[in-house]
């Protein structure tokens, strides 16, 4: 540790067979972690995990990941904005893994502003990103995207809470042999772009009452969603929304893909009761 400056690494070397047979080599790894202060507002560092090979982490149970994760990285923090600039280059160790379609990020830029509550509650939120994905046996992708929103709270004085919102997300692609969805024989390629607004509202009804050493809560919550169809476009990669995920957690998400290559268009309304039992001493059940 420097002034400003906290690093660690580690490593191992050993010279034997990857197989148990009479093939002997160099076999080894390193790790390392930088991270470095450069004022009140920026830092930067990096993070280093490399192998000479598949099963070497494994076969001296040092460690049972499948995937390492190198990257270099300044980030900023300044009030409620956010920025960062990234470069990511992985080593896959399974056996499946095929070093061509193995993605190196660089650049990866990412800005996220969170404005003040105006005077009735209003607030403005900005994020912003640039990426740039190259593979060199697969598809390569050059993202530019932005996302405005503006979110007013309401409680009303019958206990109400309302949440009002519109938002509009403009995504902009390049992109180089992305796979046809309908023949996957066949590649597509070309600049793609997207125009998504949203806007919806949120009701819900916080109840409680109190059950001898119990507090019951029951929330009746309805959201309602307007969004137009068909914005997900076959030229667009679909990189970091492979997952589609619908379960309790997500029923009110305004978007239930994890990222943003894909969007979830049409109207919806979504409805549920949230509830539960909460004890003096801290145990709940919901």
């Amino acid at each position: 540790r420097m002034r400003g400056t906290v690093y660690t690494l580690d490593g191992s070397l050993t010279y034997a067979s990857k197989d148990g047979g009479e093939n002997d080599t160099t076999r080894g790894h390193i790790r390392g972690d930088l991270l470095h202060e450069f004022d009140r507002t920026w830092r930067g560092g990096a993070e280093l995990f490399l192998s000479t090979d598949d099963t070497h982490l494994r076969r001296y149970d040092i460690d049972s990941t499948d995937t390492l994760e190198n990257r270099l990285y300044v980030e900023g923090f300044r009030g409620r904005s956010y920025a960062s600039a990234n470069a990511y280059y992985f080593q896959g160790l399974r056996s499946s893994d095929d070093p061509g379609n193995t993605p190196i990020v660089l650049p990866k830029l990412d800005y996220n502003y969170l404005g003040e509550p105006a005077r009735f509650g209003g607030q403005w939120s900005v994020d912003a990103g640039l990426l740039t994905l190259t593979r060199t046996d697969g598809t390569n992708t050059r993202r530019l995207s932005g996302n405005t929103q503006w979110e007013l709270p309401h409680t009303t004085r019958h206990g109400e809470v309302f949440r009002v919102f519109a938002s509009l997300r403009t995504d902009a692609y390049l992109a180089n042999d992305v796979i046809d969805s309908d023949d996957p024989n066949r590649t597509l390629s070309g600049f793609s772009y997207r125009v998504f607004p949203q806007a919806g509202v949120d009701w819900r009804l916080p109840l409680a009452r109190k059950v001898g050493r119990l507090t019951q809560i029951a929330e009746p919550i309805v959201s309602v969603i307007l969004a137009p169809d068909g914005k997900n476009i076959d030229r667009m990669p679909n990189e970091d929304s492979v997952s589609f995920e619908f379960h309790d957690t997500s029923l009110f998400s305004r978007n239930r893909f994890g990222g943003i290559d894909r969007v979830e268009g049409g109207p919806r309304i979504n409805y549920g009761l949230n509830s539960g039992f909460f004890g003096l001493n801290g145990g709940f059940s919901s």
